[in-house]
């Protein structure tokens, strides 16, 4: 019963040829053993994997056991991953992970042949393909940031990407480029930054999916309310819109169904379309425009030109349309029936509509103010003109064109050099961290919450690392106030040289020569409030790192505040310390910044007395400051308050109380 469960669950996604398979290679595997799906443990498991040969047969039974421990069908078994294939080089296996130069390189050069500089050489018109000119910025993104491709790119809203003037260390203009972005895996929504090298082609590649994406966002505006007025869907009245209104024979007040709304779209060349309207093997007749009434008959047939008029490339008995609605092949419908059956199969796999999903409590936004708003016949796939697509049609296509490689091959480059959407994440990781580019500034960019997860998107061997000391010194300059500082503060300990070690905040006077560091915390900042971490005053740097870090961990509090877990102990203990420390944070930061304090004075919390010492280095005089905890403890119980819940009775609960109340009350 659990393999026929798993058949039927694979048979959703997959042809029946692939299911045949997979269920004869997963029966293979449980013969072996002759075991039910509940009796197989991890030792048992093990005992599969030995006598197995074959990397697919456990590629296919690892499935099955995946799916049978989310269904809990069995115990929690731990799969085994399967073997790349004879890569033990552990450097050379983290290389694979990284997208060749020459994929990189194929992407520039489709980019500006699907969105060129030339704007007069754009095809934005409705229905023409747009699915590689789609792949095409979606790679753009993602070597402008290191983005998650299907987790964050398709769920961007509509808008232009912003602009900010500033100025470097040396005092150059300079100009910064972000995007807002949704963030994913609880990472919160951000401004996104993005690379200035390919900032060009990204505010191009924008303006042309506004362009495209037009006439799609009144059709979703229709889709979402279609009682709705044609002045109410159209922003701009135009003389083409007139035009094609006198030409429909069709008022701004009117309500259009879903054949006239096309047509003043622009999805028709002409004005005139051949319908069979007559019945089954009768001629085909001449149908204007301003025919299509939403009572208006059509007989739906193979070649009866209605798939033609819906935007189908074959509609035959087979077609969804005809066998998931109620719509009867080689039989009469009307337009508006028409209507309801297009809604229907459009919505039925899509239970987020009218937003743009990646699944539940995942990334989404309103396919109305979805930068891709498309429909299925914009990115040649199944749906017609009128059908628009979801989330999961992107990460298809997403597969379909940069992992399997199609997009290279449409432009005559080899296939091998398909990428997959996460190779390009690895990749601007990788040469952020070779260029110098911080781990905090990685972590936040990328929208990591756990720092540690940067390792496995740094991908350079040991010889590489020693090969980029001599680069890495040059960049920290001596006149730089933190370094300043801490040569001082050790000559003045008379510490000897090293003892020190420079962080993203400041420095540390623990000698990490002879004893490792073993302080945790759950900052972005992992040294903040160690009594090690020495802090530099007015450190404009430093400022910015811890400035950022107390946003992050704002917003972590925020979220908390959010949970569904109510009334549970562990979660408001750590909202208590957490608070606390964040409060502790924005004190230090304001310290830092106090112009009664000398440039260049070391700051350190001192958690035990609670207080902050501060060291004049050129007066040689310590003086301390009591951290405020009085405003803390009220925001503190505030939040508590908000962690708290108690549980309504429902009507059953209040039935059962009375009747045992009567109960004891007779007794």
């Amino acid at each position: 019963m659990a393999l026929a469960l798993f058949l039927n669950h694979k048979l959703q996604s997959c042809n029946i040829d692939t299911v045949a398979s997979a269920s004869r290679r997963v029966m293979g595997s449980l013969t072996l053993l002759n075991l039910q799906p509940h009796e197989l443990t991890q030792n048992n498991y093990s005992r599969i994997i030995e006598n197995s040969s074959s990397k697919t047969n456990l590629a296919r039974f690892n499935a099955f056991i995946n799916w049978c421990v989310k269904n809990e069908y069995c115990e929690l078994i731990r799969p085994q991953a399967i073997s790349d294939g004879g890569i033990y080089d552990g450097h050379k296996r983290r290389l694979k992970k990284l997208p060749d130069v020459s994929s990189v390189l194929a992407l520039g050069d489709i980019f500006c042949q699907t969105i060129p500089t030339d704007r007069t050489l754009w095809d934005t018109s409705p229905n023409t393909s747009q699915a590689n000119a789609l792949m095409s910025i979606y790679s753009a993104l993602c070597l402008a940031s290191p983005n998650r491709m299907c987790a964050e790119v398709i769920t961007l809203q509509k808008q232009e990407l912003l602009k900010f003037q500033t100025k470097d260390k040396e005092g150059n203009d300079v100009t910064l480029h972000s995007l807002m972005w949704q963030g994913s895996k609880n990472y919160k929504d951000n401004e996104n930054h993005v690379g200035s090298w390919i900032a060009e082609q990204l505010e191009r590649g924008i303006e042309y999916f506004d362009l495209v994406t037009a006439p799609y966002r009144i059709l979703a505006a229709f889709w979402t309310n279609q009682k709705s007025t044609i002045k109410e869907l159209f922003p701009v009245i135009n003389d083409s819109l007139t035009e094609r209104l006198d030409t429909a024979k069709l008022t701004l007040s009117d309500t259009p169904n879903f054949i006239q709304l096309g047509y003043l779209l622009g999805f028709y060349q002409g004005d005139t379309f051949k319908l069979n309207i007559d019945g089954p093997n009768k001629n085909k007749s001449t149908v204007h425009v301003s025919e299509f009434s939403g009572d208006f008959k059509v007989f739906c047939g193979r070649t009866s030109g209605l798939g033609k008029l819906l935007g189908y490339k074959r509609l035959s008995s087979n077609s969804s349309l005809i066998t998931q609605t109620k719509l009867k092949f080689r039989n009469f419908t009307t337009i508006n029936e028409l209507q309801q059956y297009i809604y229907q199969i459009m919505t039925r796999d899509w239970p987020s509509f009218p937003d743009l999903s990646m699944g539940e409590s995942q990334n989404k936004t309103l396919i109305l103010n979805a930068m891709w708003c498309l429909t299925g016949y914009s990115i040649n796939g199944d749906g017609g003109y009128y059908q628009l697509i979801k989330a999961d049609t992107i990460v298809g296509l997403v597969r379909k064109k940069l992992t399997q490689g199609n997009l290279f091959k449409d432009f005559n480059f080899s296939v091998r050099l398909k990428v997959t959407p996460h190779n390009l994440r690895h990749f601007i990781n990788h040469n952020g961290y070779i260029n110098g580019v911080p781990d905090y500034i990685l972590n936040m960019w990328s929208g990591r919450q756990d720092s540690e997860h940067l390792i496995h998107y740094i991908h350079e061997s040991e010889e590489d690392k020693l090969a980029r000391i001599p680069m890495v010194t040059e960049q920290i300059k001596v006149e730089n106030i933190t370094v300043t500082s801490e040569q001082e503060y050790a000559k003045q300990r008379r510490l000897a040289d090293g003892a020190t070690s420079r962080t993203s905040v400041g420095f540390c006077s623990k000698d990490l020569r002879y004893s490792p560091c073993t302080y945790l915390s759950e900052f972005e900042t992992q040294c903040t409030f160690c009594e090690n971490s020495c802090h530099v005053a007015h450190d404009e740097a430093g400022i910015r790192v811890l400035e950022d870090d107390y946003e992050i961990q704002c917003g972590r509090l925020i979220s908390h505040l959010s949970s569904p877990k109510k009334n549970n102990k562990n979660q408001k203990q750590w909202f208590k310390m957490h608070k606390a420390n964040t409060y502790l944070l924005h004190q230090l930061i304001d310290t830092l910044k106090d112009k009664s304090i000398r440039p260049g004075s070391v700051v350190r919390v001192i958690t035990d007395v609670q207080q902050i010492r501060i060291a004049d280095l050129t007066t040689k005089s310590i003086s301390n400051r009591k951290l405020q905890l009085d405003i803390m403890d009220e925001e503190i119980q505030e939040g508590l308050s908000l962690l708290e819940y108690k549980k309504e009775k429902t009507q059953r609960d209040k039935e059962t109380d009375a009747f045992l109340d009567k109960l004891w009350g007779d007794l």
